[in-house]
């Protein structure tokens, strides 16, 4: 038998009641059910904040929906490691309280998505599926997916990513890359993907670079130079010559420190 919401429900018959009509429909509104309960609309979060914390639900904007393998675990999700998420930490710094940024594709910026606040002045743009997946778990943040062709990855590319892009304002871009060439250049794998890039970091009023991975050079098309971005972020850090480059143009280098093995006894090993 289905429940529908009606006023004056207890808390328990009122979780029941979202439970019954979320495998019905399988997605529930926070507006919807606030009216059928003649709730506030915050009662309701908080009844999917504790409907998630038993598994019984997940998180989506403004709603929820039936708990998903791939999105209710972020690490099965990007294959994100512990450095990897510190990258990501990095970068919170250059997010603003408000305003529009844009996030690329890639297992850096898929840690980035996650960590993001739930703040409902801030506007994510991507061009990455898992990015948009992850962002639309936090119920206040706008995110919008440009569309187009969609690879294997979940990337999106060709006219329709770049004509999107053509008609946004970016505060912030946080781009990515195949590689890193020895003149400081940013690779993408492809002249389509290296388009969608290029066109972001040209709508950026800042520019922020995660490098994450060894894979130095190995793009087919170089989109920017790391001396034109206001900060570079790498894990692991970056060749020195191309450290050197990035640092005597005044961009802003962050690197993560790799880790220290551990000795037999559980402490750190001196190197």
């Amino acid at each position: 038998m289905i429940l529908t919401p009606a006023p004056g429900l207890p808390v328990e018959q009122r979780h029941a009641v979202i439970l019954s009509v979320l495998e019905r429909d399988k997605r529930v509104e926070v507006s919807d059910l606030a009216e059928g309960f003649s709730v506030a609309e915050e009662t309701i979060r908080r009844d999917l904040r504790t409907l998630e914390q038993t598994g019984s639900l997940t998180r989506a904007h403004g709603g929820a929906i039936l708990p998903t393998s791939v999105v209710e675990d972020f690490p099965s999700l990007t294959g994100a490691t512990a450095p990897q998420l510190e990258l990501a930490r990095l970068a919170l710094e250059y997010v603003p309280a408000a305003g529009s940024i844009f996030i690329d594709s890639g297992e850096a910026c898929q840690s980035l998505a996650a960590l993001l606040p739930d703040a409902g002045e801030l506007q994510v743009v991507t061009n990455a599926v898992p990015v948009a997946l992850t962002g639309s778990r936090k119920e206040h943040l706008a995110v919008y997916n440009l569309g187009g062709d969609v690879g294997d990855d979940g990337e999106q590319s060709g006219q329709w990513a770049r004509e999107a892009l053509a008609t946004v304002r970016i505060d912030v871009a946080f781009l990515s890359g195949t590689g890193v060439d020895a003149s400081g250049g940013l690779t993408a794998s492809t002249p389509r993907t290296a388009a969608i890039k290029r066109a972001a970091f040209d709508a950026a009023d800042t520019r922020v670079a995660l490098i994450h991975g060894d894979d130095n050079a190995r793009g087919l098309v170089t989109y920017a130079q790391l001396t034109d971005f206001t900060a570079v972020i790498a894990d692991p850090p970056l060749p020195q010559p191309v450290e050197a480059l990035v640092r005597d143009a005044g961009v802003t280098y962050h690197a993560v420190s790799p880790a220290v093995p551990a000795g037999r006894d559980g402490t750190p090993s001196r190197l």
